[in-house]
């Protein structure tokens, strides 16, 4: 909570708090950029599809791919549906494979 006033702050005073401790600088990063979380989870879906050539499927063996299967069909379908993405980030997912713009 009481980094929700970084904004006010200058370059040097964002540092020292990112120097605290590393899941310090991961709040601040994220107070920074709210959209700094979903970014990291779009490189790993987008990660998922460069190395393995497709969209990952809802596999209970495979956790990882399961839950990149879940933040797409659950979470993002979810987010367009009730209009929580921006068109920006509906271009950035449809931007990982065509098949995408058919799924959501």
């Amino acid at each position: 909570r009481q980094l929700s006033h970084l904004h006010r702050l200058n370059k040097d005073q964002v540092s020292s708090f990112q120097g605290l401790h590393v899941l310090v600088a991961e709040h601040v990063d994220c107070v920074l950029d709210p959209l700094l979380p979903w970014k990291r989870r779009l490189g790993e879906f987008r990660a998922f599809v460069n190395i393995n050539g497709c969209m990952p499927k809802y596999d209970v063996a495979d956790k990882h791919q399961a839950s990149l299967y879940s933040w797409l069909m659950n979470t993002q379908k979810g987010a367009i549906a009730n209009q929580k993405l921006s068109h920006q980030q509906i271009q950035d997912l449809e931007a990982v494979d065509p098949q995408i713009s058919k799924l959501l």
